[in-house]
């Protein structure tokens, strides 16, 4: 993906059912150019006034088929917000708690990774549980036969919602659109990227619990999709315990619009604060929430479920010290293949990465100890791929010349003490095969094609056959090559965000993963800021990754808190970040200062010293500094240096 123009796209495509609704791009590297970033809030609701108020009697929308319905509903309206209350208001101060103790959960067990959805009312979004005729009582709630209806507990509580990720305040702009309350309404609350979010319902006292749903809806040509998953949890004497994690039952790249309950069976569960969690890649339109259950029913210790804890989210940066980050310190990107001189790396390009080179030449500091090094763009075929590689063992050129520009670095960092010096770590990127993209070329005597096939509909086998013959024709020639003063750490996926709308995206990349693996290294991977994907990059078989922040690069709309918004997202998911230089430093004050406050801002909030680093550049950006005899751009040079070695003073240049 060519990164150095890193605009942003922001379309808008007419939703049948209401007014346009913005669809994010996923193909560029920044989120909204215009956003200006906050701290994470929280919205809230309160909904109800008296113990077991029935649930609302909801028209379908549409046509029934399954769990999958097709809408012809309207877009959502402007309603239930507030501050959530610290305890409930109205005549539902009057409820009273079951008599039963509630036993706790046992030890020791195993985390629920995938739960089959329960069985719902199709209108209402009720459980129909065991033994149930899957009879509807009058208000829409389902019970089995004898026992007592079911009711929406979640009435009668306050519903409240937080982002996963840090809170942009364009995107809860956009939201404000689609923000229909989430029970028992016919239009839909729209949440717009920010990682995911995590709706809390609290009904301030112990009730018998059946179930809990939620109901979802997917329309591709409206930027709208599922999650990949809804995880169901409930706080149990202070501590929060996974009652299910629920699929998908319909893929985000199916086409059509439609709609779909998530939902699990609780078993007369005794409880008073759930919650509901998932991601939100793009648009999630959600409704018709649910909290199930009857004070009629008798809750016995027999019937909760063995429920695991919640696991802790991750708290801190990737660390150098981290076995992840494979010891990479400081991460140059080196763009190559491409844009003739730009695009060519000599070994006076290399030193002043490898070195902190002074304004006399002479060798000052070790600067980068490692280049990963990637394409501008890359046609989908085998010729340009193989035109590449060649491109990156062309003599005195990209490898053979970082590999000279080591040996000067390490000859200079003699006087130091260091002899010889470690070498310098390598990471090269591995094509991304898209999706769709047709014939690639030939293996085996056969043509390789990306096309899908009913049997194989992302053509995943091909393109991760194709990614294989890259992997194994560049091991073959970094082997014949023997550079001295390299050492090839691992390989980067060239894609800066999960494609989960794809046929097979997760399969591709988990398939990439086992391959590097198996070749004895690790995965890397710079998505931009708030990408599909940043929660999952584990669970996808990713070894390391950095976070973009799109923060200079955006120049005049630079949003205010998105560094501090990086760190944190950082943070949240155990990543290091990346600096990021944009070309028009070497021209614009604007840029420039920019850059430099973006590494003050990164200073201040803790993301120097030995957390690990990813340095975006545009094409020989701080080689160009390095070299310039005009003070102001050189400064951007010696700054970074600076930051890297933890000495950044931040300041501003003209």
């Amino acid at each position: 993906m060519h990164r150095n123009k890193r605009t942003v796209t922001s379309l808008s495509i007419a939703l049948s059912l209401a007014s346009a609704l913005p669809l994010v791009s996923m193909q560029t590297q920044n989120a909204f150019a215009n956003s200006s970033a906050s701290s994470p809030s929280v919205t809230s609701a309160t909904y109800g006034t008296a113990t077991g108020a029935p649930a609302p009697t909801i028209a379908p929308t549409g046509t029934t088929t399954g769990s999958t319905t097709t809408s012809s509903g309207s877009g959502g309206s402007s309603s239930g917000t507030g501050t959530s209350p610290s305890s409930p208001g109205g005549s539902g101060s009057t409820l009273t708690s079951p008599s039963s103790t509630l036993t706790p959960p046992s030890s020791g067990t195993s985390v629920i990774t995938s739960t089959p959805s329960t069985p719902v009312n199709s209108v209402t979004g009720a459980p129909i549980l065991s033994g149930s005729q899957g009879n509807s009582s009058a208000n829409g709630s389902s019970s089995s036969t004898g026992a007592a209806p079911l009711v929406n507990f979640a009435h009668v509580g306050s519903v409240s919602w937080t982002s996963n990720g840090p809170a942009d305040a364009q995107f809860q702009k956009l939201e404000k659109r689609y923000d229909a309350k989430l029970l028992g309404n016919p239009h839909w609350h729209g949440f717009l990227n920010q990682e995911g979010r995590t709706i809390t319902v609290n009904l301030y006292y112990l009730h018998t619990i059946n179930g809990l749903s939620i109901q979802m809806e997917q329309d591709p040509k409206a930027g709208i999709f599922y999650p990949s998953h809804v995880d169901f949890e409930v706080n149990l004497y202070g501590k929060w315990y996974m009652l299910g994690s629920v699929p998908t039952k319909i893929p985000q790249s199916a086409s059509g619009n439609s709609t779909q309950w998530f939902a699990v069976q609780t078993h007369n569960l005794q409880a008073s604060e759930f919650r509901i969690v998932f991601p939100v890649t793009n648009w999630v339109f959600t409704r018709n929430l649910g909290i199930w259950g009857s004070d009629f029913s008798v809750p016995t210790s027999q019937s909760l479920p063995n429920l695991p804890q919640v696991p802790k989210p991750f708290t801190q940066m990737m660390s150098i010290f981290d076995p992840r980050s494979a010891g990479i310190r400081n991460m140059m990107l080196a763009y190559s293949g491409s844009y003739g001189q730009m695009g060519t790396w000599t070994t006076k390009d290399f030193l002043p990465v490898t070195s902190y080179l002074l304004q006399n030449g002479q060798i000052g500091g070790r600067l980068f100890d490692t280049v990963l090094f990637l394409p501008y763009t890359l046609a989908q075929n085998q010729q340009a791929w193989l035109s590449y590689l060649n491109n990156l063992f062309a003599k005195n050129e990209q490898l053979s010349a970082l590999n000279q520009a080591m040996a000067q670095t390490d000859q200079g960092m003699n006087k130091f003490g260091y002899n010889p010096y470690p070498k310098e770590k390598v990471v090269i990127a591995l094509p991304y095969p898209s999706y769709h993209s047709g014939a690639w070329g030939l293996l085996g005597g056969q043509i390789l094609s990306f096309t899908p096939t009913p049997s194989d509909p992302g053509s995943v086998a091909n393109r991760l056959t194709a990614i294989q013959w890259y992997l194994n024709t560049f091991l073959a020639k970094w082997k014949q090559a023997g550079f001295s003063n390299l050492s090839l750490t691992g390989f980067y996926l060239n894609d800066e965000t999960v494609h989960y709308t794809f046929p097979g995206e997760v399969n591709l990349i988990q398939g990439t993963s086992q391959m590097v693996q198996k070749a004895g290294y690790p995965l890397f991977w710079i998505p931009f800021y708030d990408a599909g994907g940043i929660e999952d990059w584990q669970s996808l078989g990713i070894n390391a990754a950095w976070i973009q922040p799109n923060y200079a690069i955006q120049g005049k709309a630079a949003p205010a808190g998105r560094v501090a918004n990086t760190v944190q997202l950082a943070k949240d998911n155990g990543m290091g970040v990346e600096l990021e230089l944009p070309t028009a430093a070497l021209t614009s004050p604007l840029y420039r200062n920019l850059y430099l406050s973006s590494l003050q801002q990164f200073q201040q909030a803790g993301a120097a010293g030995s957390v690990s680093h990813a340095m975006y550049a545009g094409s020989k950006v701080l080689t160009q500094a390095a070299y310039s005899t005009n003070p102001a751009v050189r400064a951007l040079y010696d700054q970074t240096y600076a930051f890297l070695a933890n000495q950044s003073n931040g300041a501003q240049v003209n």
